[in-house]
């Protein structure tokens, strides 16, 4: 929760994501992305609250490409190759706006 003199107490949506995916993202970190795409939602809020918003949200796709390493969940965030020389495209590379 965020408190500010100015603004009315706040949840963090971004930090609620997080606290939630972090404990599967190693095993299934394609479902993790899809509950990170949650917090982009909000990026039509005015001012600079919604680009803050889509910049959450990369930084949570990060941690998750981070914390995948290696293996089958890595492919399928950052893209890679298969047997056949053909390149497939990464989920991660989805866009936000």
């Amino acid at each position: 929760m965020s408190l500010s003199s100015s603004l009315p107490p706040a949840l963090s949506l971004s930090t609620l994501t997080w606290r939630y995916v972090r404990q599967f993202v190693r095993l299934d970190s394609k479902e993790a992305l899809q509950y990170v795409y949650t917090v982009t939602l909000g990026a039509d809020q005015p001012s600079v609250i919604g680009k803050e918003q889509l910049e959450l949200a990369w930084d949570l796709v990060r941690r998750i490409i981070v914390l995948a390493n290696a293996g089958p969940a890595w492919d399928e965030l950052v893209g890679g190759f298969r047997a056949d020389g053909m390149r497939f495209v990464c989920v991660s590379s989805l866009s936000f706006a």
